[in-house]
């Protein structure tokens, strides 16, 4: 939905309405979020099946079925992180999602992971938390940084 977005941004943003482009990531991004949230739901209530087609080791089992229900509580904003960071890529403007990545994922993202499942003594459940945390700080991050809008004010 992300690609969806960009090139609805592109083609509104040529045919010079920046208003029905930021219209069309709002409206991306609800729908979005509601199929990320419901593909959360269905990861949280199955986990133990899914996992089950995997493994039947206890311990994977149980790690893996931790993950799926810690990661897919953060699905329904990382569409629309996933998405705003899409829609500047649309706009041509590749700069800004390149840095919000590298800040989310390799500046935060791995930090975090690291203290939280090391020092901080949480194990695999700290990797899942910064996981789940740094899919979230993408959405505010995104959003923020989309409701400026100086991805309007790009030629195409």
């Amino acid at each position: 939905m992300g690609n969806a977005a960009a090139t609805l941004v592109g083609q509104n943003l040529a045919a010079g309405n920046p208003e029905r482009a930021e219209q069309s990531v709002w409206f991306t991004a609800r729908c979005s979020s509601a199929l990320l949230g419901s593909i959360g739901l269905c990861l949280f209530a199955l986990a133990e099946p899914i996992v089950a087609l995997f493994t039947t080791e206890p311990t994977a089992a149980a790690t893996a079925i931790a993950c799926l229900r810690t990661i897919c509580f953060s699905y329904v904003f990382w569409a629309f992180g996933l998405v705003t960071v899409q829609a500047f890529n649309g706009s041509g403007n590749t700069t800004t999602p390149t840095w919000i990545n590298f800040f989310v994922f390799w500046v935060v993202q791995l930090q975090l992971a690291w203290t939280l499942s090391g020092p901080a003594g949480f194990g695999p459940t700290g990797l899942f938390a910064a996981i789940a945390f740094c899919q979230s700080l993408l959405a505010v991050i995104g959003v923020l940084v989309f409701r400026r809008g100086n991805w309007k004010r790009r030629k195409i």
